[in-house]
């Protein structure tokens, strides 16, 4: 019988320790988070954390970074208000169905206490944009729309706004039929209409 190599150990002991206080983020947020209730629910000894990390945010910045999504490609269907629909369906997706979606509020709370946390919330929200952004530039290269990219703080954040209040807010679902394209088709038109070519 061979012995599993102890970076492998010491890379599973890592792994479990920051499944546990990702666990506890998203279901009792960041305040939430200590050694002890590491300890509690990966079941690795104190000491053995403190070999791995100095302090519970450097944990929890792992936590947060292991969960993270990358965005997706900007769909290119051929038309802009569909692809917008697209990318933000998949955005709400992510935030309703994986762990870093259910983490995102305790990233928000984080961030108030930590610029570390914030310097991460502000990257993975500059990386979201720039799919978004993407959209935007492919429908005015295809004619779809006017160049509307000056103007996308009109559009993409009342999108953004309206999902973070759904998810933070309120029980209903991010995804409820029709609603997406409600709010993708009346920014397009509220934008075209203030700023005609």
């Amino acid at each position: 019988m061979t012995r599993e190599p102890k970076t492998g150990q010491l890379q599973k002991t890592r792994d479990r320790i920051l499944a546990a206080a990702a666990e506890i983020i998203s279901d009792h947020g960041y305040r939430s988070l200590t050694i002890d209730q590491i300890v509690k629910h990966s079941g690795v000894a104190r000491s053995t954390i403190y070999r791995h990390w100095t302090c519970v945010p450097e944990i929890a910045m792992d936590a947060f970074q292991l969960q993270l999504v990358e965005p997706f490609d900007p769909p290119n269907t051929g038309n802009v208000r569909t692809d917008l629909v697209i990318a933000y369906r998949r955005m709400a997706w992510i935030l309703e169905n994986t762990a870093w979606g259910k983490a995102v509020a305790s990233m928000v709370e984080a961030a108030s206490y930590d610029e570390n946390f914030e310097a991460l919330l502000d990257q993975t929200a500059v990386k979201w944009r720039e799919t978004l952004l993407a959209v935007l530039a492919n429908g005015a290269k295809r004619g779809d729309v006017p160049d509307l990219t000056g103007f996308a703080d009109e559009i993409l954040d009342p999108l953004v706004g309206a999902i973070s209040y759904r998810l933070f807010f309120t029980k209903r679902l991010l995804l409820e039929e029709g609603t997406i394209e409600f709010w993708v088709n009346a920014m397009i038109d509220a934008a075209i209409k203030r700023h005609p070519e």
